[in-house]
């Protein structure tokens, strides 16, 4: 059992390589694919691994994005424990174009495209991640600290301006608007008639389902797994079967497949049967806030 383990595309093992050698003078046990035991069975090493490491550092990049298996792993680090700590490190400016980069965007990131920078920054946050308190801080370098507390401080301005305006505006009401086109018109404030036809008519701002979703009130992720099964189907089949059957549990939700992958084994006893093993990530979105846009539709407020 290793305190870390490290997924990753071969293309980045110089740069990985690098960064375990600096764990371990630091103090970490590090498992990556360099200690696989040869002649065991590779998916059940590297399981067995994920499931028992206190962090899983994900090295995401270019090479990541095309390799099954740093998906496979996401995922299953994502499964085995989705309080344990997972440490996305991005190496260049590609590595969030992994399909799978939404399960792990909203965890501690590290973004930094420096190799040498690099160790000091994985020790740094592996310490405080595996600390007894845990993070203090998210920790995604200077860069991002800095961008983070911009914009908290971007929000309390925005905030007292707000409240400046709130106060001018109970000291100053504006008058109230009189519709001349409604009935009852005779009781209004006398004014032309020349002006009332030549005032434009009030377009209102509304939100409706014509405008489009601006963003969904809930978000849910989950997985199937088809366990191990002996030939037919294949992953796409599997998927948009349980895709279909969760539709139709939630007809409500916008439900949606984000990403499948295929494993494969075969076992001689005594004749050789090949098994297969399909993942499927999935999101569930509803209660939908749709744009707000101005329409001849809008019911009158």
């Amino acid at each position: 059992m290793a305190d870390i383990f490290v997924s990753y595309a071969r293309e980045d093992a110089p740069i990985v390589d690098g960064i375990a050698r600096a764990l371990r003078a630091g103090g970490f046990s590090v498992f990556s694919d360099r200690e696989l035991v040869t002649g065991a069975l590779l998916q059940e090493q590297i399981q067995r691994e994920i499931e028992t490491a206190r962090l899983v550092l994900l090295v995401l990049s270019r090479h990541a994005s095309k390799s099954r298996w740093v998906q496979h792993e996401i995922i299953a680090a994502l499964e085995a424990d989705r309080d344990r700590p997972v440490l996305p490190l991005l190496i260049d400016d590609e590595a969030t174009e992994n399909v799978l980069w939404p399960l792990v965007a909203n965890r501690p990131s590290i973004r930094e495209t420096s190799p040498d920078a690099l160790p000091g920054l994985v020790i740094a946050a592996a310490q405080r991640l595996l600390s007894p308190a845990g993070p203090a801080v998210p920790i995604k370098g200077n860069r991002l600290r800095a961008l983070v507390i911009g914009s908290s401080a971007g929000i309390l301005v925005t905030l007292l301006a707000g409240l400046v305006i709130w106060n001018q505006r109970l000291a100053n009401p504006e008058p109230d608007v009189v519709n001349l086109t409604r009935s009852g018109a005779a009781s209004a404030p006398p004014t032309s008639a020349a002006s009332a036809a030549s005032s434009p008519p009030r377009t209102l701002t509304c939100r409706l389902p014509e405008h489009g979703v601006e963003y969904w009130t809930k978000t849910q992720q989950w997985t199937a797994d088809s366990d191990w099964r002996k030939g037919g189907s294949s992953p796409q089949e599997f998927c948009s079967q349980q895709l279909e059957s969760r539709k139709s549990q939630y007809p409500e939700r916008d439900s949606r497949l984000l990403s499948f992958g295929e494993r494969h084994k075969s076992e001689y006893t005594p004749f050789k049967h090949d098994f297969y093993r399909y993942t499927c990530v999935f999101e569930d979105r509803w209660e939908p806030i749709y744009k707000e846009v101005q329409n001849n539709s809008c019911p009158p407020q």
